[in-house]
């Protein structure tokens, strides 16, 4: 994913978004308002202040409804 494109809703920095993966299985991770999820392992790594924060201590497991779908900066299922 490219955040020049428009995408990076997440609201991590730029600069830095191309070079993340999931710290638990390397995989790639998604753009949702708030959060870079990971699909393949289902965690939610949260983006406080343009400022991922991806340690598995800080990372949420999503239910199977989050993983489908999007969600808002709180972790709610929209």
């Amino acid at each position: 994913m490219d955040p020049s494109d428009g995408d990076n809703v997440s609201g991590c920095d730029p600069r830095v978004r191309p070079h993340l993966v999931c710290p638990r299985c390397r995989s790639e991770l998604d753009d949702v308002p708030g959060a870079l999820v990971c699909r393949a392992c289902h965690r939610r790594y949260p983006v406080v202040d343009g400022t991922p924060w991806m340690t598995l201590e800080d990372s949420a497991p999503l239910d199977d409804r989050a993983a489908a779908g999007s969600m808002d900066p709180s972790g709610d299922v929209r």
